[in-house]
């Protein structure tokens, strides 16, 4: 009785394997020969999360809607269509962005980068976040449904603490803090901010409220002071949203498509997805020649070890080892001319960080390393970063008349040299 149990477990488990091989190799072949017809309009899809990298080659995500976006890959495909003659507007689909600011403000700077190729860019929203509008703000032009909301508010911080459960429960937490604003530890140790705590996390409020303000005011025809007053009308109902002057008026999703048309001078728009036209110009995207640069991704948490990824949890950890040795291979790469090292980490285990460290000190040694800062690059994660390299971090948002600093021949904030 066993072993008949344990047959038909195992025979549907080989069945369930065969299928999902089956659909993965069918979506990475089929439509390899599709074309972009021209007068298309590219979609692009501004919901969920948007990832440094691909760390698996298999994800949960990847069987509904084939691979992940990353935002090198956004860049690359925005960057082309500014220049594919296909292509005649970019149509963003807002909602349920998943990205923390720094991820934000580059999209942000490669949408107004794509309107430098003077093809309209509007924007689409149903339930918009703040996040959501920040970036699709930067369109030309932008609409939401008759039933949607524009859920923006302004900005908020929100810590819990645990030290009164803990001693509920009988324990006891030890944690060492060297530094007034090492703060990681007064959750578990404390039962509410110390003032130098609150300090550090009203100015990151203040400064990123800053940013909002000098980018979306001018993309709305309003100043800075303008914005942040009518934020403080948030969150806004259709009509509160269209009266604030935060969007350019309320239209159904056929409407919105109608007057995509109308602006681009065709009867009937033809939409190519974000995945199908990334597919139909594989060939365009692909990398290649004997100068090239190198990006390492430095992404999760830090521990000792190899990098680790779970796809079905979506938990992603950075192993020194792994780190280290993608350094010494872009290193001792003569193809490669530059490493460029994406951070995108809260930090973690000393050591590992320490390790880490030692590897970008090799490698600047030896040819030119800059290091990136994404959504987070804290405690281990900026700390390897101080390596003798070359620091960029956007410390401002872009706005139209700033947005020279996304440029590929910006200037470091942090030295003199030159970062692409």
């Amino acid at each position: 009785m066993v072993k008949y149990f344990l047959g038909v477990v195992t025979g549907i488990l080989l069945i369930f394997v065969l299928c999902l091989i089956a659909v993965v190799v069918a979506m990475m072949s089929g439509g390899s020969s599709a074309t972009v017809a021209d007068k298309s309009v590219l979609q692009l899809d501004l919901t969920g999360p948007v990832r440094e990298n691909v760390a698996s080659e298999f994800d949960l995500s990847f069987l509904r809607s084939g691979p992940p976006p990353t935002l090198l890959g956004l860049r690359s495909t925005l960057q082309h269509a500014a220049k594919d003659s296909h292509i005649s507007a970019l149509a963003l689909n807002c909602g349920g962005l998943a990205v923390g600011w720094g991820k934000a403000q580059e999209l942000r700077w490669q949408i107004e980068k794509f309107k430098e190729s003077g093809k309209p860019v509007m924007a689409f929203m149903q339930v918009a976040g703040t996040v959501d509008y920040f970036v699709c703000s930067a369109a030309d032009e932008v609409y939401m449904e008759p039933e949607g909301i524009l859920d923006m508010k302004g900005l908020r911080a929100e810590v819990a603490f645990y030290k009164d459960t803990f001693e509920k429960i009988g324990v006891d937490v030890e944690m060492e803090r060297i530094g007034k604003y090492k703060s990681a530890a007064e959750p578990y140790t404390q039962t509410g901010m110390s003032e130098a705590y609150r300090e550090v996390t009203n100015s990151i409020l203040d400064e990123v409220l800053a940013q909002l303000s000098d980018a979306i005011g001018p993309s709305r025809n309003m100043t800075p002071e303008q914005f942040q007053a009518a934020l403080d009308d948030g969150p806004f109902q259709p009509d509160s949203a269209e009266k604030a002057g935060l969007i350019d008026g309320l239209l159904y999703r056929d409407q919105f498509e109608d007057k995509l048309a109308e602006k681009i001078g065709v009867e009937e728009i033809k939409t190519v997805s974000r995945p199908a036209y990334a597919k139909s110009n594989q060939a365009a995207f692909e990398l290649g020649g004997k100068k090239q640069i190198a990006i390492v991704y430095g992404v999760g948490a830090i521990l000792r070890g190899r990098s680790q990824n779970d796809p079905l949890l979506g938990i992603e950890t950075l192993g020194a080892d792994s780190l280290v040795e993608a350094m010494e291979q872009a290193r001792d790469n003569d193809d490669v001319q530059a490493i460029i090292l994406r951070i995108d980490s809260p930090g973690g285990d000393a050591i590992a960080s320490d390790q880490m460290w030692r590897a970008l000190e090799l490698a600047s040694a030896k040819k030119p390393v800059v290091v990136s800062m994404s959504d987070v690059a804290a405690s281990g994660g900026y700390y390897m970063a101080m390596a003798k390299a070359c620091r960029y971090s956007p410390t401002r948002v872009a706005t139209p008349a700033r947005s020279a600093s996304s440029s590929a021949s910006s200037t470091c904030r942090v030295c003199t040299k030159r970062s692409d």
